[in-house]
């Protein structure tokens, strides 16, 4: 979507105005569906648990896009050596050591029942 976004602010106002209607569409599609045919709901994922695990996953890639940027950003500023610090490969490493970190305390916890994520 970015890219979209990107190309249509550098783009004259009817190609513009394409590319906002088509986001439009694409993000009102699935709710119109769902509006139109209401059987349609039974074949979505019902919430639970895995939803908790599913956002804890996903933050990981998160954070990991969040540092590599701030990096590009240094990089781009000039600032020198510490940017040129997160290019280390040890840096990397241990950001994957506390992800599988946390993860294995994540699951020994849901094991133990203390979890704060459990329900009930």
């Amino acid at each position: 979507m970015a890219g979209a976004l990107g190309y249509a602010l550098v783009q004259p106002a009817p190609q513009a105005l394409a590319v906002f209607l088509a986001l439009a569409l694409g993000f009102a599609a699935p709710f119109t569906l769902l509006a139109w045919l209401p059987g349609l709901g039974r074949v979505l994922p019902r919430p639970g648990p895995w939803m908790a695990t599913l956002k804890q996953v996903l933050a990981f890639p998160t954070l990991a896009a969040a540092a590599w940027l701030a990096w590009v950003l240094a990089l781009q500023a000039g600032a020198g050596r510490s940017a040129r610090c997160w290019a280390r490969p040890w840096r990397w490493a241990s950001l994957h050591g506390c992800m599988a970190a946390h993860s294995a305390g994540n699951c020994k916890a849901r094991a133990t029942g203390r979890c704060r994520h459990s329900p009930g």
